[in-house]
């Protein structure tokens, strides 16, 4: 039997057949699974070479999308988002860190509230790092500015002593 009569008959009978490392992945119905696993185990080199240079066709994953997962109809998706590696996290929240401490000497926080903000950065869920990092690098801009403005402000007063 060859490699097209196989494929096809896998087709006609509603299953689907993908590639999971070495391992030929299929999906359908379970009797038609059965029928099809025979010819597929007895083939298998071939039907490996094959499932192989068709997922080379596939499109390469765009820059926005890196770290998606691959779904068996070619179709990309990110069930939980992006992989992140320890050292990615630890940069991340280092980044964090370094956000707020400026933050926190440019608006003169008491030692409290930056001890619970940094506790929190510290033990907080990876899915909320990215935004609390918007939101304080979009504070420490208006900080910036602020101080800026008092800076200048406090160059162009002139004093006046007796």
């Amino acid at each position: 039997m060859s490699i097209v009569h196989i494929l096809s008959k896998a087709q006609s009978l509603g299953v689907r057949l993908w590639l999971a490392g070495d391992i030929v992945k299929m999906r359908g119905p379970a009797d038609a699974i059965a029928a099809i696993k025979p010819d597929i185990a007895a083939h298998k080199p071939e039907v490996l070479t094959y499932l192989r240079s068709a997922s080379n066709d596939l499109p390469p994953v765009p820059a926005d999308c890196a770290g998606a997962l691959r779904h068996p109809d070619g179709g990309l998706f990110l069930p939980w988002g992006p992989y992140v590696d320890q050292a990615q996290l630890k940069a991340t929240q280092r980044e964090l860190f370094d956000v707020v401490d400026e933050l926190a000497k440019l608006e003169r926080w008491p030692d409290e509230y930056f001890d619970r903000v940094v506790y929190c950065i510290e033990r907080q869920p990876i899915s909320t790092l990215r935004p609390d990092l918007a939101h304080f690098r979009e504070r420490l801009a208006a900080a910036r500015v602020d101080e800026q403005s008092r800076h200048t402000a406090a160059r162009r007063s002139w004093k006046y002593d007796r």
